[in-house]
This record gives C-alpha cells, structure tokens and sequence, in this order.
C-alpha cells in the first residue's frame, strides 16, 4: 500500500505540502463516501454513482455544470515495440487469442515486452482545459476522465464506436473514465499540477478505505496529461502497466495491487457537487 502520511499541520517544504494535499484528497473521499455499494462493472455508470453519494452530503446551491471538454487530443503515435525494425508487434483487439498464430507471436500484449507502446499526442487546448478542471474542483465541483487505458486503443466504448466516425473512435470514445477528486500544486514550482483520481477499476495503487487511487500528472514542459510524469516514465509492460512504483509480481492476480495500469486523458468534464467551495472563477 502507498502511504501518504504526513499530517498537512507540519507541512514546511513543497514537497510535503504536494504530499498533504494528496493526501487530503483521499481522506476527503473516504469521509464522504459511505458504505453504500457501487456496482464497478460499467465504469462509466460507477463513476456516476460515487458522485451522486458524495453530493448527497455536498453543500446546496453548488453551481457544478461548467464546460471543461476540448479538443485536447491531436495524434496518437506507435512506438516500440510497435513497429521495431526486425520484429514489429501490432495492436490487436484486446480479446485476441494469444495461444494461436499470428497473435500469439505478432500482438503488443500477447507477446510485447516493456515500452512505451501507443502515446497520445496533445495540442495547445491542452492547457486550458487543465486550467478549467482546476476550477471546477476549486468551486467544490467534481471532474472526471475519459482515458485511454493500457497498451494501445483497443477497448473502446462500444456503444459510443457504434455511432463514431471510424477514424475518430480512438479519441471519442473512451476505454475508461475515472472521477477526480481533488488537486496537487507541484512541489517545482514549474505549472504541473496532480491530479487525485478514484479508480471504479481497481487498477491503481493507492490502497485506502477499500478503495483505490491514482494520480494524473499534467507536464506544462511536455504538455501531457497521464499517469506518468514524463515522456520517460510512459512505459509500459504488455498488460499494460507502469513498472513502478513497485516491482511487478509474477502472479498477474496481484499485479494491479502494486502498479499502476497506464491511463491517458482523451476526456476531461465536470461532475456534480462534492464540497464548499475554495475560490471563484
């Protein structure tokens, strides 16, 4: 389990108030959250039901539909071990038979090794719409993500492909949404900003009051906005989780108790209301 431990009371450095304000984040949701049960089948329907039980206790009159979405999303490129020179892998569907031929030998997660696999590429709205999520939760509002989720674009939301331009499905619809509940300034000083997230998947580290979280980190210098803080820390492993914070276990059952599943933002938008209010804008 990853602890965040140190009381925001004796917080001196930016690192340890970086570390507070997570950690708040978290204790906030555990607070608030209950014990109601939250059906994790359809992330997209779970995500809904944590908001709608944390606005049951939210202040009234909360002012929560704010436009965050834009076109953020500008390309996706193919990187190792897609494409590598001798022995290229290929983004297969996602239930691809792994014991037969060509699959077994040719698919990213079938037989890939670590690598940075498939990185969404960001355009300059990228920056606004961090801006406008960062408001959204200072006005006591939720968020969520629409992500990418793994090695590669192949669990779409297929009611969402049925109705998407081929082309576009990729970035329009979805594999995953997760519900943002708070914020981190970064310790540098530089614009990056973390974002805390709950995770209906069960895929993300942070092990806390039978829940699980995560963090999305927002890179000015690099304009990017996933679970990993650069360009250097994308990678991956086949199943599609980062090789850190901890060494992967052979049992693939435990595996998503350690790492964290590799998430790129596609989708940011407001949710509903969560807690007062810090600032206005």
């Amino acid at each position: 389990m990853m602890s965040f431990a140190v009381p925001a009371s004796v917080t001196v450095s930016p690192g340890k108030v970086w570390v507070a304000q997570i950690e708040s984040a978290i204790h906030q949701f555990c607070s608030r959250i209950g014990s109601e049960e939250i059906n994790r089948h359809n992330c997209a329907a779970a995500v809904n039901r944590a908001a709608a039980i944390l606005g049951g206790s939210a202040p009234k009159l909360l002012k929560c539909n704010l436009a965050v979405g834009a076109n953020f999303v500008a390309a996706k490129s193919y990187r190792s071990p897609f494409h590598d020179p001798q022995d290229p892998k290929k983004c297969c569907g996602f239930n691809a038979p792994c014991d037969r031929q060509p699959y077994k030998s040719g698919c990213g997660h079938c037989a890939g090794g670590t690598g940075p696999y498939l990185i969404v590429q960001y355009g300059p709205a990228l920056a606004g719409s961090v801006e406008k999520v960062r408001c959204v939760l200072d006005r006591g509002c939720l968020a969520v993500a629409g992500v990418l989720s793994g090695i590669c674009d192949d669990k779409p939301d297929v009611g969402c492909e049925r109705k998407t331009r081929p082309d576009l499905v990729w970035k329009e619809c979805p594999e995953h949404w997760l519900l943002i509940i708070g914020y981190a300034d970064d310790p540098s000083g530089k614009g990056n900003y973390t974002f805390v997230f709950w995770d209906s998947a069960r895929m993300s580290p942070i092990h806390t009051c039978g829940h699980e979280f995560g963090l999305l980190y927002y890179n000015v210098a690099e304009n990017r906005l996933s679970t990993g803080p650069t360009l250097a820390m994308m990678t991956c492993d086949r199943d599609g989780y980062h090789p850190w914070p901890y060494p992967i276990p052979t049992d693939k059952y435990l595996r998503h108790w350690y790492t964290q599943k590799r998430y790129q933002v596609l989708k940011l938008g407001a949710s509903g209301p969560y807690k007062p209010p810090t600032r206005a804008c």
